[in-house]
């Protein structure tokens, strides 16, 4: 049984894509101009990475509504794909960054 084509010819799946692509606006547009925001001005670099974070999780969730919609196979892993590499990217620099913060505490240096 093909789980693809299962999934793909379901009833529901219209209104399912909609709430994925709902809830990705909303973290995306939270990415831009939220907390986290990159657009917001006076944010330290972690945070805009944070936002950054938002943004791309908010536009895999969008990938998804859209390959869900379409029943694309090929924009689906695409969507995975690129995320998965992204957010991982992403993940690693914050805490990069978060432990060389901590590691100037420790050495007694003022944090930026």
């Amino acid at each position: 049984m093909d789980v693809f084509a299962v999934l793909f010819t379901q009833p529901w799946r219209a209104g399912t894509g909609v709430i994925i692509g709902l809830a990705g606006l909303v973290v995306f547009y939270n990415g831009l101009a939220g907390t986290h925001g990159l657009l917001r001005r006076r944010t330290a670099l972690v945070e805009r990475l944070k936002g950054w974070q938002h943004v791309l999780f908010g536009l895999t969730l969008l990938g998804l509504a859209i390959s869900w919609a379409l029943g694309s196979r090929l924009f689906l892993f695409l969507t995975l794909g690129i995320a998965f590499t992204e957010l991982r990217e992403a993940s690693a620099i914050i805490s990069a960054m978060k432990h060389e913060r901590r590691r100037r505490v420790d050495a007694g240096a003022t944090p930026p």
